[in-house]
């Protein structure tokens, strides 16, 4: 039996239930993890915090992501060129009135923090409750040098060509991990990211062409950013480093191939 554990956290919560169920969840990992042949976590183990030390039976197998990567793409032929503006995406807005209201808020101050000091930039949004948060988004980016586009959503493959066409990912939905796909989508594409760093960052995102600012410092995050944006030669070094890792680690192949080791061994 092989069980994989995608949320390697119990949520915690401010009622004294919520601290009860926070430690009977523990427990029940625990156990399913002893008894388990194989555990797998989409984190590297030594970041899973109820494991004092990573057991035989553990492994670690990242999540992949959920569009065509830059790799895919150049098969099936040219990718568009990218326009004459510089251009931040974000790929996908939390549905959660309260976390929504939080990432507007970031990426607003972020592109205006970027947009003071190198013009005028392109904020392109896609998917997942980009539509939903358009009108607050535009509200406050209001009097700023920041052409803002919304796609919505769009299929797998339109996704990935969009994505491709832009300079650099804005991850602002909380820490980035290796079981995020909305912000693996970026490393799948060849793009340098910019993203918060939590107690999920790790091996091997590191590695990746990815700046990382401490999380919610969203001054520090927009100070990263505009390292990204000022530098064509920062850009292709990150966007060199996000293509290799990709291969290495979060292609379907080499998850796949991973996933295949881990159940035979």
């Amino acid at each position: 039996m092989a069980v994989v554990f995608h949320d390697v956290y119990a949520v915690p919560g401010p009622r004294w239930i919520d601290r009860v169920r926070v430690k009977f969840q523990v427990l029940v990992m625990r156990h399913v993890c002893r008894r388990a042949d194989r555990a797998i976590f989409p984190v590297p183990v030594e970041q899973v915090p109820w494991l004092s030390s990573a057991p035989p039976n553990a492994a670690f197998i990242p999540v992949g992501a959920n569009i065509p990567s830059r790799d895919d793409l150049e098969e099936l032929g040219p990718l568009p060129e990218r326009g004459s503006l510089r251009a931040v995406a974000v790929f996908g807005i939390s549905s959660c009135g309260w976390a929504r209201n939080e990432e507007i808020e970031h990426i607003a101050q972020v592109m205006r923090q970027a947009s003071e000091n190198v013009g005028e930039l392109r904020l392109s949004l896609l998917g997942r409750g980009t539509k939903e948060a358009e009108a607050s988004l535009r509200e406050a980016l209001t009097g700023t040098r920041v052409e803002l586009t919304v796609h919505g959503l769009l299929g797998s493959e339109e996704v990935a060509v969009r994505l491709s066409s832009c300079d650099v990912l804005l991850f602002v939905r909380g820490p980035l991990s290796s079981r995020r796909g909305s912000g693996l989508a970026g490393i799948a594409c060849g793009l340098p990211v910019v993203a918060y760093e939590g107690r999920e960052t790790g091996f091997p995102l590191r590695d990746a062409g990815v700046l990382f600012a401490p999380q919610n410092d969203v001054s520090a995050l927009g100070e990263q950013l505009l390292r990204v944006l000022r530098s064509e030669e920062l850009r292709d070094a990150l966007a060199r480093r996000s293509s290799a890792v990709f291969r290495e680690w979060f292609s379907w192949d080499r998850i796949a191939e991973r996933l295949s080791e881990v159940l035979d061994d």
